[in-house]
């Protein structure tokens, strides 16, 4: 199984919306994802609490049976039309992938 880690920081203002209001808009785009692809084995979305300079604002952890299912996901309309959307208000992102 392969466990996929995204963090995100967004931007102060995009898409004429404040960070806070993003984060909210975000959380909804990335949980409506798995109802359309059925890939995903689990999928969790945390908005941060923390209030320190270097902590980011979103965090997706999610599982899925094999690389090959992660790359279903990731090419899958319903990703590329979120990832769109996240673009448009992110400062920035890092992920990692991983066996379990």
């Amino acid at each position: 199984m392969i466990k996929h880690v995204v963090m995100w920081n967004l931007l102060a203002f995009a898409d004429g919306q404040s960070r806070s209001e993003n984060i909210i808009r975000m959380k909804s785009w990335l949980l409506s994802l798995p109802n359309d692809i059925p890939q995903i084995i689990s999928w969790e979305v945390g908005c941060n609490l923390n209030d320190q300079e270097d902590a980011y604002d979103i965090i997706l952890i999610s599982t899925f049976d094999s690389l090959d299912d992660l790359k279903i996901y990731q090419g899958h309309e319903a990703h590329l039309n979120a990832k769109d959307k996240i673009r448009k208000v992110r400062l920035n992102r890092k992920f990692v992938d991983y066996n379990i």
